[in-house]
């Protein structure tokens, strides 16, 4: 997903999900938890901006602890999500 429509619409969707996801918490619906978290890391996936400051702080975190080739592939990774 990019922009548009589409964009606005896998948004929306994320923030139902997570209100899902709270009531699901704050019940104590393990079952129903884990699957909304699967489907939110797999929607996140599909967003370009959040997806882009994933990698940013992944590959920070390997800078950080000395892992120069796994910063550079995450860097590459936050290039290619834009």
């Amino acid at each position: 997903v990019k922009f548009g429509d589409d964009l606005w619409n896998l948004r929306t969707e994320m923030q139902n999900l997570s209100v899902e996801l709270l009531e699901a918490i704050n019940n104590g619906r393990t079952k129903e938890e884990n699957g909304i978290r699967n489907t939110l890391r797999r929607l996140e996936q599909r967003d370009p901006e959040l997806l882009y400051k994933m990698e940013l702080q992944n590959a920070k975190q390997a800078q950080l602890d000395g892992d120069h080739e796994v910063a550079a592939l995450h860097m590459d990774a936050a290039s290619n999500a834009r």
